[in-house]
């Protein structure tokens, strides 16, 4: 769980984000998403590029989780604060005992027009041993 100020910057960001985008389905692999409900913590790992079947690749530009119910944010990060492990970019989670399921999303950027070719991806799943 974020707090104070860090959320308060992070939502103001999402919000608008989440304003102007529709979100879709991730076109292929989702991100990982490992939760380990009895100590309410876990990660989520995006990858740091997408391609289409044009071979435009996609870069990250944040990634953030939400409680699916309540839509707290949980979590987020922009490409810089992403910890790097094996080509994919980690989120820590940390949530409450009465979160049920999350719900990862992640902005990619075009490679090449950064400026006006963005899509905003999501990934729903639910908490086991909730």
């Amino acid at each position: 769980m974020m707090e104070g100020d860090l959320r308060e910057a992070w939502e103001k960001v999402i919000q608008e984000v989440e304003n102007s985008r529709t979100s879709f389905a991730f076109p292929s692999q989702p991100p990982l998403l490992e939760i380990k409900p009895q100590n309410r913590a876990g990660m989520a790992a995006f990858d740091y590029t997408l391609s289409n079947k044009n071979n435009e690749r996609k870069v990250i530009v944040l990634a953030y989780v939400r409680d699916s119910q309540t839509r707290e944010l949980i979590a987020a990060g922009s490409m810089d604060d992403l910890w790097e492990y094996d080509g994919k970019g980690i989120l820590r989670l940390s949530f409450g005992p009465e979160c049920r399921s999350v719900t990862a999303y992640a902005l990619y950027q075009d490679e090449v027009d950064r400026e006006n070719n963005d899509i905003l991806y999501r990934y729903e799943t639910n908490i086991s041993g909730s």
